[in-house]
């Protein structure tokens, strides 16, 4: 059984018959890149204290400019093309109305044991209000800390996170998006899927809960935090991969 970060081929050649700006569809939502176009959205996002408040070390800085938020959005671009699928930043975008902007990001990416909370970040991911994983590592020049997706070896395990506009939150939305991210991963063999939260975030922990990840209790390895780490179960993964295999049939036919 595959518990490492490289995607199997076979998942790969799916995903490129799909696309490499969407990952896939949900009964509301659509997860797909960060577009330049979604600029002023992720601004909207990253701005907001009430969204950084979860974020990485102290101090939590939201993103102060628009110069700051393109810095971000690219910095997560030119990390995703170092990236297998599914990892990245995925947009959380609704169905309906048609044309709406990004409501938040389901981030997949490699963790590193050597990651430092003062360690660079090429791309920057800001953590989010209430229903999110977190992860931390400071970010260069001014831009906020967050998720770090740099090069460093990968110790074969993957973390999730996500991250919730104010406005959408209490409907689900992170639920649903992250039980597909987590299908996806497991589609493509990644079994062992991390989220880590503070210790106070019971309503991200919730979310957790309600994927069906185990509650593994209190750690300080990771960034020099205390925090709380979730870890997805082989029997959520094999409903998910059943979930996906379907989701991909559908998919596929579009």
């Amino acid at each position: 059984m595959r518990n490492d970060a490289e995607p199997s081929r076979a998942a790969r050649d799916t995903w490129a018959i799909v696309g490499w700006m969407e990952l896939v569809r949900t009964e509301r939502l659509v997860l797909r890149r960060w577009e330049e176009a979604d600029l002023a959205a992720f601004f909207d996002l990253y701005s907001r204290d009430d969204v950084m408040r979860w974020l990485g070390p102290q101090p939590r800085r939201a993103v102060a400019t628009l110069d700051q938020a393109r810095k971000g959005l690219r910095g997560w671009q030119a990390a995703e093309r170092e990236l297998e699928l599914p990892l990245g930043f995925w947009a959380m975008v609704p169905l309906v109305p048609a044309a709406s902007p990004p409501v938040g990001t389901i981030a997949l990416l490699p963790l590193h044991e050597d990651d430092e909370p003062d360690g660079q970040a090429e791309a920057s991911e800001p953590d989010g209000q209430a229903e999110g994983g977190e992860r931390d590592a400071q970010a260069e020049a001014g831009e906020p800390a967050g998720l770090s997706a740099d090069g460093g070896e990968s110790d074969g395990l993957i973390e999730m996170a996500w991250h919730l506009h104010p406005d959408h939150q209490g409907r689900g939305l992170a639920t649903e998006a992250a039980a597909a991210v987590l299908a996806a991963a497991a589609a493509a063999g990644i079994e062992q899927v991390l989220a880590l939260t503070d210790l106070d975030n019971v309503r991200s922990q919730a979310v957790a809960a309600r994927l069906g990840m185990r509650d593994e209790g209190v750690t300080d390895r990771w960034f020099g935090l205390t925090m709380r780490q979730f870890r997805s179960s082989p029997e959520a993964s094999l409903r998910r991969t059943a979930w996906s295999t379907t989701t991909w049939e559908r998919t596929r036919g579009r």
